[in-house]
């Protein structure tokens, strides 16, 4: 795998076409990290997984209009983040934020 990749890119480097030797470099650089998932099963072969867990985050984020300041917004990716890692883990997410900012109040009623 590792000669058929640096043959890729070998052929791409020695193009004519400036878009092609761009590629190449750009495979050359990742060359090392690529096929990390064939060594490594617990690796996933695609990022969906990161971008699936991120996609809330990111909707939120673009309507920081509702959250009234930067320093909000801020606050509640940060939280998001914590959030959707704690579910990734198979964690309580409760249970994690209680553990973080400690538990809730109790009420008055």
């Amino acid at each position: 795998l590792q000669n058929w990749l640096k043959r890729l890119i070998s052929n791409y480097r020695e193009s004519t076409d400036e878009l092609m030797q761009k590629f190449g470099t750009t495979l050359e650089n990742a060359a090392s990290e690529m096929f990390t998932f064939v060594m490594y099963s617990h690796v996933h072969s695609t990022t969906n997984l990161c971008e699936q867990s991120i996609r809330k985050m990111i909707g939120h984020r673009n309507s920081r209009i509702q959250l009234k300041s930067d320093r909000g917004a801020e606050n509640f990716c940060i939280m998001l983040s914590c959030v959707e890692t704690w579910k990734l883990r198979k964690l309580n997410v409760w249970d994690e934020l209680c553990r973080v900012i400690g538990p809730a109040p109790a009420s008055d009623n």
